[in-house]
């Protein structure tokens, strides 16, 4: 996804439409599954899904540091970036884990 065009509120309402999405998803996938379609049904948010919702509600909260953003993007630019291939393999591994939580 490119943000380069978005500011913090799109960030917030993106983020808020995909969790609310992937709820809906799971739900009817738990209602599927069952074979029915009882009216007393629940979702339940994951805990990433639920710190979205929050963020999405309290505009006070920043969901980015857009002063880092923009000192990367900067970087980028002037060829000054580097990407560490190990850090990345832990911090990917670590996302997967998380994930799958």
């Amino acid at each position: 996804m490119d943000i380069r065009h978005l500011n913090s509120n799109q960030l917030r309402e993106q983020a808020a439409a995909r969790a609310k999405t992937e709820g809906e998803q799971r739900a009817q996938r738990t209602a599927s599954s069952e074979g029915s379609s009882n009216s007393s049904d629940t979702v339940r948010l994951s805990r990433d899904a639920a710190a979205l919702q929050e963020i999405s509600l309290n505009q006070s909260v920043e969901p980015f540091d857009a002063g880092r953003v923009e000192s990367i993007r900067q970087a980028i630019a002037e060829g000054r970036y580097h990407v560490d291939p190990e850090r990345l393999a832990e911090n990917f591994t670590r996302l997967e884990s998380e994930l799958i939580q």
